[in-house]
């Protein structure tokens, strides 16, 4: 994976294939230490954060992943990921 710096400029290996905005962004949730992301199946987004380990939760109204989001936030004392629209 990558090494994504603090201003999330990506370093990536000389040789390897670049990477596309949605796999920049899981790896800085990654580094940002999201566990999961509450999101709205309609986005790439989610096959990049599964394959780097943030767990997608599908919800069916993104109204709902931002409601599972703060509860994730009240009970875990991390930052609750989401993703609507």
């Amino acid at each position: 994976m990558p090494r994504v710096s603090r201003r999330g400029a990506t370093t990536a290996k000389p040789g390897s294939m670049s990477m596309n905005v949605a796999d920049t962004i899981a790896a800085i949730l990654k580094s940002e230490g999201a566990d999961y992301l509450f999101t709205y199946p309609t986005t790439p987004l989610i096959d990049a954060c599964a394959k780097i380990g943030v767990r997608p939760l599908l919800c069916r109204q993104e109204r709902v992943g931002v409601h599972m989001a703060d509860a994730y936030a009240r009970v875990s004392g991390k930052a609750g990921v989401v993703l609507a629209g």
